[in-house]
């Protein structure tokens, strides 16, 4: 068992712990059959970690076909998505593949003009907001990207150094009794963590647009843009 799959279980039994009807949210996982048959029109082959992720649980419902049922301090009920993935939720597989074919690269796969990269693929989502997505690096480790839906590709950032760190990151703060605001909030608690697994993409040089530093801290769009520097 890798890594990446015992954190991913760990994971679970967080998740049913926290929010016991949130569990029934994650769909059922994919054979690795099912997944190559899936990602076969795509321009890139597919890392083994989205293989495992895909394994594990092909992705929740979310939006209309599904929610929690959260109830407040004072009694009163609403319905919210599972968004326990870096505050995102967790697109299916055949979701993902719509979305990296039509939202981030129109129509024309031909049009060199597009807005984000072919190697980037959306995995997380936040409805109207911004994705995080895989960039698919052949022979490479692939980092997390942090995209937001109207900015251009030099204005992301690489968020977590893997998809098997960022995993780590979440289910150690979890566990740890963080929970989705404090990642939200890019907190401290959150960012020591964070520091302990992916400190090296301060140094990545992958590109210099896509990071930025403050006070020798990566800077991520968790923090309050209206902040003083």
């Amino acid at each position: 068992m890798t890594l990446l799959t015992q954190f991913l279980n760990r994971l679970s039994v967080w998740i049913q712990s926290k929010y016991p009807d949130g569990i029934i949210l994650l769909n059922n996982g994919l054979t690795r059959d099912q997944i190559t048959e899936k990602i076969k029109s795509l321009p890139f082959q597919f890392p083994e970690e989205l293989y495992e992720l895909y394994q594990w649980r092909n992705g929740q419902k979310y939006g209309s076909k599904g929610a929690m049922k959260i109830i407040n301090s004072k009694g009163f009920g609403y319905d919210i998505d599972l968004e326990i993935f870096d505050c995102r939720v967790f697109l299916p597989l055949e979701d993902a593949i719509e979305k990296y074919s039509f939202d981030l690269h129109g129509y024309d796969f031909s049009n060199p003009y597009t807005c984000f990269k072919y190697s980037w693929f959306p995995v997380f989502y936040r409805d109207g907001d911004s994705y995080l997505l895989v960039d698919i690096r052949e022979n490479e480790t692939c980092p997390i990207v942090y995209m937001h839906i109207q900015s251009l590709p030099e204005e992301a950032l690489i968020t977590y150094s893997s998809l098997t760190k960022m995993i780590m990151t979440l289910v150690e703060f979890y566990e740890a009794g963080g929970d989705e605001v404090g990642v939200h909030e890019f907190c401290d608690e959150f960012e020591q963590i964070w520091l302990q697994h992916n400190a090296d993409i301060i140094a990545d040089d992958f590109s210099q647009s896509l990071r930025d530093t403050r006070n020798g801290r990566p800077f991520s769009f968790y923090y309050n843009p209206n902040e003083e520097f």
